[in-house]
Protein backbone atom coordinates (compact mmCIF):
# COMPACT_ATOMS: atom_id res chain seq x y z
CA UNK A 1 0.00 0.00 0.00
CA UNK A 2 1.25 3.49 -0.81
CA UNK A 3 1.02 6.15 1.86
CA UNK A 4 -0.38 9.45 0.60
CA UNK A 5 2.04 12.08 1.77
CA UNK A 6 1.75 13.61 5.15
CA UNK A 7 4.80 15.80 4.69
CA UNK A 8 6.54 17.81 7.37
CA UNK A 9 8.89 20.39 5.94
CA UNK A 10 11.33 21.51 8.60
CA UNK A 11 13.52 24.55 8.05
CA UNK A 12 16.53 24.53 10.34
CA UNK A 13 18.27 27.78 11.27
CA UNK A 14 21.85 27.88 12.51
CA UNK A 15 23.18 30.02 15.33
CA UNK A 16 26.87 30.53 16.08
CA UNK A 17 28.25 31.17 19.54
CA UNK A 18 24.87 31.98 21.04
CA UNK A 19 24.51 35.18 19.02
CA UNK A 20 21.75 36.04 16.59
CA UNK A 21 22.20 34.29 13.29
CA UNK A 22 23.54 36.37 10.44
CA UNK A 23 21.38 36.78 7.31
CA UNK A 24 23.33 34.08 5.51
CA UNK A 25 23.19 31.47 8.27
CA UNK A 26 19.48 30.71 8.43
CA UNK A 27 17.61 28.01 6.54
CA UNK A 28 20.80 26.08 5.85
CA UNK A 29 19.15 22.69 6.29
CA UNK A 30 15.84 21.53 4.85
CA UNK A 31 14.40 18.23 6.12
CA UNK A 32 11.44 16.63 4.35
CA UNK A 33 9.82 13.96 6.53
CA UNK A 34 7.64 11.33 4.87
CA UNK A 35 5.83 8.28 6.21
CA UNK A 36 7.12 4.94 4.91
CA UNK A 37 4.97 2.65 2.78
CA UNK A 38 2.84 0.16 4.72
CA UNK A 39 0.09 -2.40 4.22
CA UNK A 40 -0.53 -3.21 7.89
CA UNK A 41 -2.29 -0.33 9.73
CA UNK A 42 -0.20 -1.07 12.82
CA UNK A 43 2.88 -0.03 10.82
CA UNK A 44 1.35 3.35 9.88
CA UNK A 45 3.86 5.90 11.26
CA UNK A 46 1.12 8.50 11.80
CA UNK A 47 -1.34 6.25 13.62
CA UNK A 48 -2.42 7.91 16.91
CA UNK A 49 0.26 10.64 16.57
CA UNK A 50 -0.83 13.86 18.30
CA UNK A 51 2.50 15.58 18.91
CA UNK A 52 5.72 16.03 16.93
CA UNK A 53 9.07 16.46 18.60
CA UNK A 54 11.96 17.88 16.57
CA UNK A 55 15.45 18.01 18.03
CA UNK A 56 19.01 18.53 16.91
CA UNK A 57 21.85 16.61 18.55
CA UNK A 58 25.62 16.56 18.30
CA UNK A 59 26.79 13.10 19.33
CA UNK A 60 24.71 12.58 22.53
CA UNK A 61 24.25 16.28 23.37
CA UNK A 62 20.88 17.88 22.64
CA UNK A 63 21.45 21.24 20.92
CA UNK A 64 17.86 22.39 20.55
CA UNK A 65 14.49 20.75 21.07
CA UNK A 66 10.83 21.61 20.44
CA UNK A 67 7.37 19.98 20.73
CA UNK A 68 4.42 20.96 18.51
CA UNK A 69 0.89 19.58 18.24
CA UNK A 70 0.64 17.57 15.03
CA UNK A 71 -1.45 18.34 11.97
CA UNK A 72 -0.91 16.87 8.47
CA UNK A 73 1.28 18.90 6.13
CA UNK A 74 2.50 21.16 8.90
CA UNK A 75 5.69 23.19 8.36
CA UNK A 76 7.95 23.38 11.39
CA UNK A 77 11.04 25.38 12.23
CA UNK A 78 13.85 24.38 14.55
CA UNK A 79 15.84 27.57 15.18
CA UNK A 80 19.11 28.37 16.90
CA UNK A 81 21.28 25.34 16.22
CA UNK A 82 24.94 26.04 17.06
CA UNK A 83 27.39 25.31 14.29
CA UNK A 84 29.24 22.03 14.69
CA UNK A 85 30.00 18.60 13.22
CA UNK A 86 28.14 15.32 13.59
CA UNK A 87 24.79 17.13 13.83
CA UNK A 88 21.64 15.03 13.39
CA UNK A 89 17.99 16.05 13.15
CA UNK A 90 15.51 13.67 14.82
CA UNK A 91 11.74 13.78 14.34
CA UNK A 92 9.47 11.86 16.72
CA UNK A 93 5.74 11.20 16.45
CA UNK A 94 4.18 10.96 19.91
CA UNK A 95 0.80 10.03 21.29
CA UNK A 96 -1.18 11.67 24.08
CA UNK A 97 -0.04 11.55 27.66
CA UNK A 98 -2.60 9.29 29.45
CA UNK A 99 -2.28 11.33 32.66
CA UNK A 100 -2.40 14.79 31.10
CA UNK A 101 -3.70 14.81 27.48
CA UNK A 102 -2.35 18.32 27.01
CA UNK A 103 1.19 16.92 27.15
CA UNK A 104 3.07 14.62 24.75
CA UNK A 105 2.98 10.90 25.43
CA UNK A 106 5.19 7.97 24.41
CA UNK A 107 7.22 7.78 21.21
CA UNK A 108 5.24 6.03 18.44
CA UNK A 109 7.39 6.73 15.37
CA UNK A 110 10.77 8.21 14.59
CA UNK A 111 12.99 9.37 11.74
CA UNK A 112 16.56 10.67 11.70
CA UNK A 113 18.64 12.57 9.17
CA UNK A 114 22.21 11.59 8.34
CA UNK A 115 24.84 13.35 10.43
CA UNK A 116 26.21 16.51 8.84
CA UNK A 117 28.51 19.44 9.47
CA UNK A 118 27.26 23.00 9.82
CA UNK A 119 29.46 26.10 9.78
CA UNK A 120 29.17 29.71 8.56
CA UNK A 121 30.46 28.68 5.14
CA UNK A 122 28.21 25.62 4.71
CA UNK A 123 26.18 25.26 1.56
CA UNK A 124 22.46 24.63 1.97
CA UNK A 125 21.64 20.91 2.26
CA UNK A 126 18.37 18.99 2.19
CA UNK A 127 17.42 15.51 3.36
CA UNK A 128 14.50 13.14 2.95
CA UNK A 129 13.82 11.49 6.31
CA UNK A 130 11.59 8.39 6.38
CA UNK A 131 9.34 8.27 9.44
CA UNK A 132 8.53 4.73 10.63
CA UNK A 133 6.93 3.02 13.61
CA UNK A 134 9.33 2.29 16.48
CA UNK A 135 10.00 -1.28 17.57
CA UNK A 136 8.74 -2.59 14.22
CA UNK A 137 10.00 -3.54 10.78
CA UNK A 138 8.91 -1.37 7.85
CA UNK A 139 9.58 -1.56 4.13
CA UNK A 140 12.45 0.47 2.76
CA UNK A 141 10.67 3.34 1.02
CA UNK A 142 11.14 6.27 -1.30
CA UNK A 143 8.91 9.32 -1.72
CA UNK A 144 7.01 9.38 -5.00
CA UNK A 145 4.60 11.71 -6.75
CA UNK A 146 1.57 9.75 -5.50
CA UNK A 147 2.91 8.64 -2.13
CA UNK A 148 5.56 6.50 -0.50
CA UNK A 149 6.62 3.39 -2.42
CA UNK A 150 8.34 0.28 -1.06
CA UNK A 151 11.76 -0.34 -2.61
CA UNK A 152 13.46 -3.63 -3.45
CA UNK A 153 16.70 -5.24 -4.51
CA UNK A 154 17.20 -5.56 -8.24
CA UNK A 155 18.42 -9.14 -7.74
CA UNK A 156 17.35 -11.47 -4.94
CA UNK A 157 20.25 -13.25 -3.24
CA UNK A 158 21.57 -15.37 -0.38
CA UNK A 159 25.20 -15.75 0.67
CA UNK A 160 25.77 -12.05 -0.13
CA UNK A 161 27.55 -9.39 1.92
CA UNK A 162 26.30 -5.99 3.07
CA UNK A 163 28.77 -3.35 4.28
CA UNK A 164 28.13 0.11 5.69
CA UNK A 165 30.33 2.64 3.89
CA UNK A 166 31.78 5.76 5.50
CA UNK A 167 29.34 7.97 3.56
CA UNK A 168 26.30 6.13 5.02
CA UNK A 169 25.42 4.03 1.98
CA UNK A 170 25.26 0.22 2.10
CA UNK A 171 27.24 -1.88 -0.37
CA UNK A 172 25.52 -5.17 -1.37
CA UNK A 173 27.71 -7.62 -3.24
CA UNK A 174 27.31 -11.00 -4.89
CA UNK A 175 25.37 -13.89 -3.45
CA UNK A 176 23.61 -16.85 -5.01
CA UNK A 177 20.24 -18.10 -6.16
CA UNK A 178 19.07 -21.46 -4.84
CA UNK A 179 17.60 -24.17 -7.03
CA UNK A 180 13.84 -24.02 -7.56
CA UNK A 181 11.94 -25.87 -4.86
CA UNK A 182 14.86 -25.86 -2.41
CA UNK A 183 13.68 -26.09 1.20
CA UNK A 184 15.91 -24.96 4.03
CA UNK A 185 19.49 -23.72 4.09
CA UNK A 186 22.37 -24.57 1.76
CA UNK A 187 24.15 -27.82 2.65
CA UNK A 188 25.72 -28.86 -0.68
CA UNK A 189 27.04 -27.20 -3.87
CA UNK A 190 24.09 -28.64 -5.81
CA UNK A 191 21.72 -26.37 -3.81
CA UNK A 192 23.05 -23.37 -5.78
CA UNK A 193 21.64 -22.63 -9.23
CA UNK A 194 23.52 -19.41 -9.98
CA UNK A 195 26.26 -17.27 -8.43
CA UNK A 196 25.88 -13.51 -8.88
CA UNK A 197 28.39 -10.84 -9.83
CA UNK A 198 25.87 -8.06 -9.13
CA UNK A 199 26.82 -4.99 -7.09
CA UNK A 200 24.01 -2.88 -5.61
CA UNK A 201 24.00 0.18 -3.39
CA UNK A 202 21.33 1.15 -0.86
CA UNK A 203 21.13 4.85 -0.02
CA UNK A 204 19.14 5.58 3.19
CA UNK A 205 18.67 9.21 2.10
CA UNK A 206 16.70 8.15 -0.99
CA UNK A 207 15.49 4.69 0.06
CA UNK A 208 16.53 3.26 -3.32
CA UNK A 209 18.59 0.21 -4.31
CA UNK A 210 20.79 1.13 -7.30
CA UNK A 211 22.83 -1.12 -9.59
CA UNK A 212 26.53 -0.36 -9.38
CA UNK A 213 27.98 -2.65 -12.00
CA UNK A 214 29.45 -6.10 -11.59
CA UNK A 215 32.34 -7.97 -10.04
CA UNK A 216 35.04 -9.41 -12.26
CA UNK A 217 34.36 -12.78 -10.63
CA UNK A 218 30.92 -13.89 -9.39
CA UNK A 219 31.02 -14.59 -5.64
CA UNK A 220 28.76 -16.12 -2.99
CA UNK A 221 29.56 -16.95 0.63
CA UNK A 222 32.58 -14.66 0.24
CA UNK A 223 33.64 -11.99 2.74
CA UNK A 224 33.71 -8.18 2.59
CA UNK A 225 36.03 -6.35 4.98
CA UNK A 226 36.32 -2.59 5.35
CA UNK A 227 39.99 -1.52 5.23
CA UNK A 228 41.40 1.45 7.19
CA UNK A 229 41.16 3.71 4.12
CA UNK A 230 37.44 2.95 3.64
CA UNK A 231 37.82 0.57 0.69
CA UNK A 232 36.18 -2.87 0.85
CA UNK A 233 38.28 -6.02 0.44
CA UNK A 234 36.38 -8.94 -1.14
CA UNK A 235 37.89 -12.38 -0.66
CA UNK A 236 37.16 -15.89 -1.89
CA UNK A 237 33.68 -17.29 -2.33
CA UNK A 238 31.92 -19.69 -4.65
CA UNK A 239 32.15 -18.55 -8.27
CA UNK A 240 29.98 -21.33 -9.72
CA UNK A 241 27.73 -23.93 -8.17
CA UNK A 242 30.69 -26.31 -7.92
CA UNK A 243 33.86 -24.26 -7.55
CA UNK A 244 35.53 -21.88 -5.09
CA UNK A 245 38.03 -19.07 -5.80
CA UNK A 246 40.97 -17.62 -3.86
CA UNK A 247 41.10 -14.27 -5.64
CA UNK A 248 40.56 -10.77 -4.26
CA UNK A 249 38.78 -7.68 -5.48
CA UNK A 250 38.64 -4.23 -3.89
CA UNK A 251 35.66 -1.85 -4.09
CA UNK A 252 36.53 1.85 -3.92
CA UNK A 253 33.52 3.90 -2.68
CA UNK A 254 35.11 7.16 -3.83
CA UNK A 255 34.61 6.04 -7.44
CA UNK A 256 32.03 3.24 -6.99
CA UNK A 257 34.37 0.94 -8.88
CA UNK A 258 35.80 -2.51 -8.24
CA UNK A 259 39.32 -3.64 -9.16
CA UNK A 260 40.91 -7.08 -9.19
CA UNK A 261 44.06 -7.62 -7.16
CA UNK A 262 46.87 -9.58 -8.73
CA UNK A 263 47.22 -11.80 -5.65
CA UNK A 264 45.41 -14.86 -4.35
CA UNK A 265 44.85 -16.81 -1.18
CA UNK A 266 47.05 -19.85 -0.79
CA UNK A 267 43.89 -21.85 -0.09
CA UNK A 268 40.74 -20.96 -2.08
CA UNK A 269 37.82 -20.76 0.33
CA UNK A 270 34.17 -19.79 0.80
CA UNK A 271 32.06 -19.75 3.97
CA UNK A 272 35.11 -18.40 5.82
CA UNK A 273 35.53 -15.34 8.05
CA UNK A 274 37.57 -12.21 7.37
CA UNK A 275 38.58 -9.90 10.22
CA UNK A 276 40.52 -6.62 10.16
CA UNK A 277 43.22 -7.03 12.81
CA UNK A 278 44.64 -3.51 13.11
CA UNK A 279 45.01 -0.07 11.54
CA UNK A 280 47.96 -1.37 9.51
CA UNK A 281 45.63 -3.24 7.16
CA UNK A 282 46.32 -6.81 8.32
CA UNK A 283 43.31 -9.06 7.62
CA UNK A 284 42.78 -12.55 9.06
CA UNK A 285 41.05 -15.07 6.78
CA UNK A 286 40.08 -18.21 8.69
CA UNK A 287 38.65 -21.59 7.70
CA UNK A 288 36.00 -21.94 5.04
CA UNK A 289 35.07 -24.66 2.56
CA UNK A 290 36.02 -25.92 -0.87
CA UNK A 291 33.86 -28.12 -3.10
CA UNK A 292 34.94 -31.75 -3.43
CA UNK A 293 32.98 -34.68 -4.82
CA UNK A 294 29.67 -32.83 -4.58
CA UNK A 295 30.18 -31.82 -0.94
CA UNK A 296 31.44 -28.86 1.08
CA UNK A 297 34.94 -29.75 2.38
CA UNK A 298 36.34 -27.80 5.35
CA UNK A 299 39.55 -25.75 5.05
CA UNK A 300 41.94 -26.14 7.99
CA UNK A 301 44.20 -23.10 7.86
CA UNK A 302 44.28 -19.33 8.42
CA UNK A 303 46.06 -16.67 6.39
CA UNK A 304 46.90 -13.06 7.23
CA UNK A 305 46.84 -10.77 4.23
CA UNK A 306 48.28 -7.27 4.03
CA UNK A 307 48.20 -5.18 0.86
CA UNK A 308 51.23 -3.36 -0.48
CA UNK A 309 49.55 0.04 0.04
CA UNK A 310 50.01 -0.44 3.78
CA UNK A 311 53.71 -1.22 3.46
CA UNK A 312 53.45 -4.58 5.17
CA UNK A 313 53.93 -7.08 2.36
CA UNK A 314 56.99 -9.32 2.48
CA UNK A 315 60.23 -8.48 0.61
CA UNK A 316 59.27 -10.94 -2.15
CA UNK A 317 55.97 -9.10 -2.64
CA UNK A 318 53.85 -11.91 -1.17
CA UNK A 319 50.82 -10.25 0.51
CA UNK A 320 50.22 -13.32 2.73
CA UNK A 321 52.35 -12.36 5.71
CA UNK A 322 51.36 -15.18 8.08
CA UNK A 323 49.95 -18.71 7.80
CA UNK A 324 48.86 -21.09 10.55
CA UNK A 325 46.77 -24.23 11.06
CA UNK A 326 43.47 -24.49 12.87
CA UNK A 327 43.04 -27.14 15.54
CA UNK A 328 39.89 -28.19 13.70
CA UNK A 329 38.95 -27.32 10.10
CA UNK A 330 35.66 -25.40 10.08
CA UNK A 331 33.30 -23.32 7.95
CA UNK A 332 30.12 -21.31 8.63
CA UNK A 333 31.70 -20.40 11.98
CA UNK A 334 31.79 -16.89 13.50
CA UNK A 335 34.75 -14.61 14.19
CA UNK A 336 34.68 -11.92 16.89
CA UNK A 337 37.50 -9.47 17.58
CA UNK A 338 37.85 -8.83 21.34
CA UNK A 339 40.37 -8.21 24.10
CA UNK A 340 40.64 -11.17 26.48
CA UNK A 341 42.15 -11.90 29.87
CA UNK A 342 41.48 -10.56 33.39
CA UNK A 343 43.16 -7.25 32.60
CA UNK A 344 42.26 -7.15 28.93
CA UNK A 345 45.86 -7.78 27.99
CA UNK A 346 45.54 -9.72 24.73
CA UNK A 347 43.94 -8.78 21.41
CA UNK A 348 42.43 -11.87 19.80
CA UNK A 349 39.92 -13.11 17.25
CA UNK A 350 37.57 -15.73 18.69
CA UNK A 351 36.37 -18.39 16.20
CA UNK A 352 33.28 -20.27 17.39
CA UNK A 353 31.47 -23.35 16.10
CA UNK A 354 30.88 -24.04 12.44
CA UNK A 355 31.15 -27.43 10.81
CA UNK A 356 33.75 -29.85 9.54
CA UNK A 357 33.41 -32.53 6.89
CA UNK A 358 31.41 -34.93 9.07
CA UNK A 359 30.27 -33.07 12.18
CA UNK A 360 29.16 -29.75 13.60
CA UNK A 361 31.72 -28.06 15.87
CA UNK A 362 31.09 -27.27 19.55
CA UNK A 363 34.56 -25.81 20.08
CA UNK A 364 36.15 -22.37 20.17
CA UNK A 365 39.55 -21.42 18.77
CA UNK A 366 41.55 -18.26 19.40
CA UNK A 367 43.86 -16.39 17.05
CA UNK A 368 46.05 -14.03 19.05
CA UNK A 369 47.86 -11.09 17.51
CA UNK A 370 51.00 -11.42 19.65
CA UNK A 371 52.77 -13.28 22.48
CA UNK A 372 53.16 -15.27 20.19
CA UNK A 373 50.95 -14.59 17.14
CA UNK A 374 48.84 -17.41 15.71
CA UNK A 375 46.24 -20.02 16.63
CA UNK A 376 46.45 -21.25 20.20
CA UNK A 377 47.06 -24.97 20.20
CA UNK A 378 45.79 -27.49 22.71
CA UNK A 379 42.56 -27.82 24.68
CA UNK A 380 39.61 -25.96 23.22
CA UNK A 381 36.76 -24.39 25.23
CA UNK A 382 33.47 -26.08 24.36
CA UNK A 383 29.82 -25.15 24.24
CA UNK A 384 27.84 -27.63 26.34
CA UNK A 385 24.41 -28.15 27.87
CA UNK A 386 22.72 -30.26 30.51
CA UNK A 387 21.10 -33.26 28.82
CA UNK A 388 18.97 -35.10 31.43
CA UNK A 389 21.61 -34.60 34.09
CA UNK A 390 24.61 -35.34 31.87
CA UNK A 391 26.85 -32.76 30.21
CA UNK A 392 26.65 -32.91 26.41
CA UNK A 393 28.48 -31.00 23.69
CA UNK A 394 26.47 -28.35 21.83
CA UNK A 395 27.73 -28.01 18.29
CA UNK A 396 26.26 -25.32 16.08
CA UNK A 397 26.72 -23.95 12.57
CA UNK A 398 25.18 -20.97 10.72
CA UNK A 399 24.74 -19.28 14.11
CA UNK A 400 25.54 -15.69 15.13
CA UNK A 401 27.91 -14.29 17.77
CA UNK A 402 27.44 -10.80 19.23
CA UNK A 403 29.84 -9.16 21.64
CA UNK A 404 28.16 -7.12 24.40
CA UNK A 405 30.69 -4.78 25.94
CA UNK A 406 28.84 -4.10 29.23
CA UNK A 407 29.37 -7.57 30.67
CA UNK A 408 32.19 -8.73 28.35
CA UNK A 409 30.15 -11.59 26.87
CA UNK A 410 30.03 -13.03 23.38
CA UNK A 411 26.47 -14.30 23.04
CA UNK A 412 26.24 -17.22 20.61
CA UNK A 413 22.71 -17.51 19.26
CA UNK A 414 20.86 -20.19 17.34
CA UNK A 415 22.32 -22.19 14.49
CA UNK A 416 21.89 -25.77 13.36
CA UNK A 417 23.01 -28.80 15.36
CA UNK A 418 23.41 -31.13 12.37
CA UNK A 419 25.07 -31.24 8.97
CA UNK A 420 21.67 -31.40 7.25
CA UNK A 421 20.73 -28.02 8.78
CA UNK A 422 17.40 -29.48 9.89
CA UNK A 423 17.78 -29.24 13.70
CA UNK A 424 17.64 -25.55 14.57
CA UNK A 425 18.72 -24.35 18.03
CA UNK A 426 16.99 -22.02 20.48
CA UNK A 427 19.60 -22.31 23.25
CA UNK A 428 22.14 -19.52 23.78
CA UNK A 429 25.78 -20.02 24.81
CA UNK A 430 27.73 -17.16 26.40
CA UNK A 431 31.52 -16.80 26.38
CA UNK A 432 33.02 -14.50 29.04
CA UNK A 433 36.11 -12.93 27.48
CA UNK A 434 37.86 -11.92 30.73
CA UNK A 435 37.67 -15.44 32.13
CA UNK A 436 37.92 -17.01 28.65
CA UNK A 437 35.28 -19.61 29.37
CA UNK A 438 31.73 -20.55 28.38
CA UNK A 439 29.09 -20.16 31.09
CA UNK A 440 27.56 -23.55 30.29
CA UNK A 441 25.65 -23.74 33.59
CA UNK A 442 23.36 -20.82 32.63
CA UNK A 443 20.36 -21.87 30.52
CA UNK A 444 18.68 -19.34 28.25
CA UNK A 445 16.52 -19.91 25.18
CA UNK A 446 15.32 -17.68 22.38
CA UNK A 447 11.59 -17.62 21.79
CA UNK A 448 12.06 -19.47 18.48
CA UNK A 449 14.76 -21.92 17.39
CA UNK A 450 16.51 -20.64 14.29
CA UNK A 451 19.64 -20.94 12.16
CA UNK A 452 20.89 -18.94 9.19
CA UNK A 453 19.44 -15.79 10.80
CA UNK A 454 20.84 -12.30 11.41
CA UNK A 455 21.66 -10.66 14.76
CA UNK A 456 22.64 -7.00 15.22
CA UNK A 457 23.56 -5.02 18.34
CA UNK A 458 20.96 -2.29 18.88
CA UNK A 459 22.54 1.20 18.94
CA UNK A 460 22.61 3.21 22.14
CA UNK A 461 21.28 0.39 24.28
CA UNK A 462 24.65 -1.26 24.92
CA UNK A 463 23.21 -4.62 25.91
CA UNK A 464 20.41 -5.39 23.42
CA UNK A 465 20.65 -7.67 20.38
CA UNK A 466 18.01 -7.83 17.63
CA UNK A 467 17.59 -11.33 16.13
CA UNK A 468 15.50 -11.95 13.01
CA UNK A 469 14.77 -14.36 10.18
CA UNK A 470 16.55 -17.62 9.45
CA UNK A 471 15.03 -21.09 9.34
CA UNK A 472 13.31 -23.24 11.93
CA UNK A 473 14.44 -26.52 10.43
CA UNK A 474 13.48 -26.12 6.77
CA UNK A 475 10.88 -23.37 7.32
CA UNK A 476 11.98 -19.75 6.66
CA UNK A 477 10.99 -17.42 9.49
CA UNK A 478 9.50 -13.93 9.60
CA UNK A 479 9.75 -13.67 13.39
CA UNK A 480 12.08 -11.38 15.33
CA UNK A 481 12.98 -10.82 18.96
CA UNK A 482 15.34 -8.79 21.13
CA UNK A 483 17.60 -10.25 23.81
CA UNK A 484 18.99 -8.09 26.59
CA UNK A 485 21.18 -8.29 29.66
CA UNK A 486 20.24 -6.56 32.89
CA UNK A 487 21.49 -6.43 36.47
CA UNK A 488 19.00 -7.24 39.24
CA UNK A 489 19.44 -4.59 41.98
CA UNK A 490 18.12 -7.03 44.59
CA UNK A 491 20.83 -9.67 44.25
CA UNK A 492 23.42 -7.84 42.12
CA UNK A 493 23.44 -10.64 39.54
CA UNK A 494 23.26 -10.34 35.77
CA UNK A 495 20.38 -11.90 33.89
CA UNK A 496 19.25 -12.24 30.28
CA UNK A 497 15.70 -11.79 29.05
CA UNK A 498 13.93 -11.46 25.72
CA UNK A 499 11.12 -9.42 24.23
CA UNK A 500 8.97 -9.61 21.12
CA UNK A 501 9.08 -7.00 18.37
CA UNK A 502 6.51 -8.48 16.04
CA UNK A 503 7.42 -9.89 12.66
CA UNK A 504 9.07 -8.84 9.47
CA UNK A 505 6.96 -8.23 6.38
CA UNK A 506 7.60 -11.82 5.29
CA UNK A 507 9.89 -14.80 5.88
CA UNK A 508 13.54 -14.62 4.94
CA UNK A 509 16.11 -17.33 5.52
CA UNK A 510 19.73 -16.21 5.24
CA UNK A 511 19.28 -12.41 5.47
CA UNK A 512 21.95 -9.90 6.39
CA UNK A 513 21.52 -7.18 9.00
CA UNK A 514 23.31 -3.82 8.89
CA UNK A 515 23.20 -0.97 11.40
CA UNK A 516 22.69 2.32 9.52
CA UNK A 517 23.89 5.76 10.46
CA UNK A 518 20.32 6.89 11.23
CA UNK A 519 20.04 4.22 13.94
CA UNK A 520 17.79 1.80 12.05
CA UNK A 521 18.76 -1.75 11.11
CA UNK A 522 18.57 -2.79 7.45
CA UNK A 523 17.47 -6.35 6.55
CA UNK A 524 18.42 -7.40 3.01
CA UNK A 525 18.16 -10.57 0.95
CA UNK A 526 17.41 -14.12 1.99
CA UNK A 527 14.85 -16.56 0.66
CA UNK A 528 11.21 -17.46 1.23
CA UNK A 529 9.53 -20.83 0.77
CA UNK A 530 10.94 -23.15 -1.91
CA UNK A 531 14.08 -21.04 -2.24
CA UNK A 532 12.33 -18.02 -3.81
CA UNK A 533 14.36 -14.85 -3.16
CA UNK A 534 13.07 -12.02 -0.97
CA UNK A 535 13.46 -8.74 -2.85
CA UNK A 536 11.91 -6.03 -0.68
CA UNK A 537 14.17 -4.34 1.86
CA UNK A 538 13.15 -3.75 5.46
CA UNK A 539 14.32 -1.47 8.26
CA UNK A 540 13.82 -2.03 11.98
CA UNK A 541 13.42 1.16 14.01
CA UNK A 542 14.60 0.52 17.61
CA UNK A 543 12.67 2.06 20.47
Amino acid sequence: MMRLFTVLTILVSALFGGCSSSPGSSDLVSVRVFGVAFSDPDRDPYKDVQWMRILATEESQVLTDTFTQFSPGMPLELPNIPFGSGIQITVEGRGLNPVDPSLPGEVLSRGRSPRFELDPNSSAVSFNVPLSRVNKFSATSQPGTAGSVATSLNFGRIGHTTTLLDDGRVLIIGGAKLIAGKTGDITAPSDVSEVLSSIEMYDPTTGIFINRGALTTPRAFHTATKLPDGRILLSGGMNTSNSVVGSFEVFDPDFDQVATLGVSLRSPRAGHTSTLLDDNGNVLLAGGFQTQNGALAAVGDVEVLCLDEYGCTQPNGDPVVFVDTLNEPRFFHTATSVVVGPAGENDVVVLIGGEGDTEVRSTLETFQLRNPPGIRKGGLPEMQFNDSGAVASLGRTRHTANYVEDQKFIHVLGGFADKAHSESIARMSSYQVQQETFFNDVEFFMGVSRGGHAAVNVPGAGNIVLVFGGWDGSTPLSTAEVLFEFRDPNDGKNYIDRGGVGSMLGPRGGPTGTLLGNGTILAVGGVQDAGAPTLVGECFNPL
